[in-house]
């Protein structure tokens, strides 16, 4: 099962990415073309496979070819990575303006909250807000396709 987490994170913490970023400042960079090749051919394959238009999201592809109707901080690598193509960057940060979703007391929680496992208490991927997840949603946020962090939205009644 392709998972969003790990096609987005490849080209964006492994070799692929930062090699080629790093063999461009020490003058090498006709060295990895391959790095950014892969990295170009993972981009790709996410936006192709793992992107729904109906609800403007990334999402897991199942086994079946069928896509996961679970939405999680997961998919926001995708901005780290800035794999997000310019027309679906405004409804796919829409999610984390939503209180309904993303948008809850404590930014920014693994599981949307309109899924029917989301727990309010947290429950580790079930709702639960890591720091480690909300500082790069946040990072990605800041980057060069994204104009600013979402607002944080009034806590839920």
């Amino acid at each position: 099962m392709p998972y969003l987490d790990t096609y987005v994170r490849s080209p964006l913490v492994g070799e692929n990415r930062f090699g080629s970023i790093m063999a461009g400042a020490v003058g090498r960079a006709g060295e990895v073309a391959d790095l950014r090749d892969e990295a170009q051919h993972l981009l790709d394959y996410v936006n192709r496979n793992l992107w729904d238009d109906d609800s403007a999201f990334y999402y897991d592809r199942r086994p079946d070819g069928s896509l996961s109707p679970v939405k999680s901080i997961g998919a926001y690598w995708a901005l780290l990575a800035d794999a997000v193509p310019p027309a679906r960057l405004e409804p796919f940060l829409a999610h984390l303006r939503n209180p309904a979703e993303f948008a809850r007391p404590d930014r920014v929680p693994s599981l949307s909250a309109d899924d029917p496992h989301y727990r309010p208490d947290g429950g580790y991927w079930l709702g639960g807000c890591g720091r480690p997840p909300t500082i790069w949603c946040r990072v990605g946020c800041a980057g060069p396709a994204t104009a600013s962090w979402p607002t944080r939205s009034p806590s839920p009644t």
